[in-house]
């Protein structure tokens, strides 16, 4: 997907408020402009090549702060992960299992299961149920 696409798509899966909804925007630019810089000919192949997965928890440190190319705007850190929160539930980029569980995404988690797996996430509130 071109950027253009990317920005269209994620949004329309992202949900929130206005305000966190702005958040993200500047987030995700912020990710964008950070990820075109990388190796690569998909934002899948540009996120493996940036280091980012290896990185875990601190794969935001990766990522310039400042302003972006794109409009992006200055980012703090929380911003920059709350950017890649949309582009993580658009399959945008798809990290490795063991990076996502180094992460504390546990709202992000519940979401990426609605919207990816909506019924994966019924089977497993079904077993979690079940075991209770």
């Amino acid at each position: 997907m071109s950027r253009t696409e990317v920005e269209t798509h994620v949004f329309g899966v992202a949900g929130g408020t206005q305000d966190a909804m702005k958040v993200k925007l500047v987030g995700v630019r912020r990710v964008l402009d950070w990820l075109e810089a990388q190796p690569g000919g998909s934002w899948q192949q540009r996120w493996r090549s940036s280091g980012a997965d290896a990185s875990g928890r601190d794969w935001v440190d990766l990522v310039p702060l400042g302003t972006g190319r794109h409009g992006g705007g200055t980012a703090k850190p929380g911003t920059i992960r709350a950017g890649l929160v949309p582009l993580l539930l658009g399959q945008v980029v798809c990290p490795s299992m063991a990076w996502l569980l180094a992460q504390n995404f546990s709202q992000t988690l519940r979401r990426a299961f609605e919207v990816i797996d909506p019924d994966g996430l019924m089977a497993l509130r079904r077993a979690a149920g079940a075991e209770q």
